[in-house]
């Protein structure tokens, strides 16, 4: 990834499903080649891009949605910004725009495979 600090994603399978967690990093061509999967745990951190910070932001997220085309995509590791946005409509909003569903993460939330 692309990040101040160093910083990986990872991919697995699990019950015949890919599953990958696409964390801080600056948007560039390869994440969606990298992060072909089934369901996608994604860091969004800001509404919109602030060059100069190695975070996604929404309208990244949404190209890579867009390019990767998962069944499923959580998006997580709000900052201040996405969350005064209400993460929880931007995501209901997302999946009628691109037709797939999209869940904003919550505090305790579980994902079951």
């Amino acid at each position: 990834h692309i990040h101040p600090v160093e910083t990986y994603g990872f991919k697995f399978t699990m019950h015949g499903q890919s599953v990958g967690f696409l964390i801080d990093s600056l948007y560039f061509n390869k994440l969606a080649d990298f992060y072909k999967v089934d369901i996608l745990i994604m860091g969004v951190v800001f509404p919109e891009p602030r060059p100069g910070i190695d975070h996604l932001s929404l309208r990244e997220a949404k190209d890579l949605i867009r390019e990767i085309k998962p069944k499923k995509t959580i998006i997580t590791h709000f900052g201040m910004h996405m969350l005064f946005a209400k993460p929880h409509i931007i995501s209901q909003e997302l999946t009628k725009e691109l037709g797939r569903e999209i869940i904003a993460a919550y505090d305790g939330m579980a994902l079951y495979l």
